[in-house]
């Protein structure tokens, strides 16, 4: 029993280490680029082995996706963990859409990541169940964004009867579409990213501006 049971922490071991190694490559290299062979080569192990381990690349893809965003919900918790109470509920919207503009800027490959799994997605058409583990890694700045715009209205500093949900599906999308353009670069001779901050700055401001008493 104590054999099989290493075992089982060995090959959980393995595992682990393959997804960690084959998020880096995602990250570096983009999906459509990493082979299973690479992953096999980076990871260490045969490429049979590897076959028997993860049946298919996207597979290893999703789970890779839900390694990532873990990383980013430990950031997400470490930014906001001395966020206090007297902070008014306007300041903390503020402060979300920083952290957003914050990520955007300082992890463009995962940006780009994210965009090329919404295709990778699209493109297989791979069933919700299958991406359960991942939808429930990411981090919900909606759940937080309605929880804080509730506080506002509390405290005066957030007009009540206003379409929260909407507002930020609306600034979210917006701040996300121009992240991935900038990520993927420019495409046409007329593309210029070079005031992406402030563009994307402006959209955080006209939603504070909306928001506020």
């Amino acid at each position: 029993m104590k054999a099989d049971s290493l075992t089982e922490d060995a090959l959980k071991m393995k595992k682990e280490k393959i997804i960690l190694v084959a998020a880096q490559l995602f990250l570096r290299n983009g999906i459509d680029a990493v082979r299973m062979t690479d992953i096999a080569d980076a990871s260490g192990v045969g490429v049979a082995s590897l076959y028997r381990y993860y049946q298919t690349r996207t597979a290893i893809v999703i789970e890779a996706g839900t390694v990532l965003w873990e990383e980013v919900r430990k950031d997400f918790i470490d930014y906001f963990a001395p966020s206090g109470r007297r902070k008014t509920g306007l300041k903390m919207v503020a402060e979300q859409f920083d952290y957003m503009l914050r990520m955007y800027h300082e992890r463009p490959d995962f940006v780009r990541f994210l965009d090329s799994f919404d295709r990778l997605v699209l493109t297989e058409r791979i069933p919700p169940d299958e991406l359960a583990g991942y939808e429930d890694s990411i981090v919900d700045l909606k759940a937080l964004f309605m929880e804080t715009c509730k506080k506002g209205v509390k405290d005066g500093s957030i007009r009540p009867g206003l379409k929260y949900e909407k507002l930020y599906l609306a600034t979210a999308h917006a701040m996300n579409a121009l992240a991935e353009k900038a990520a993927r670069g420019p495409i046409l001779k007329g593309d210029d990213f070079s005031a992406i901050d402030e563009e994307a700055s402006e959209i955080r401001d006209l939603l504070l501006y909306y928001l506020q008493t």
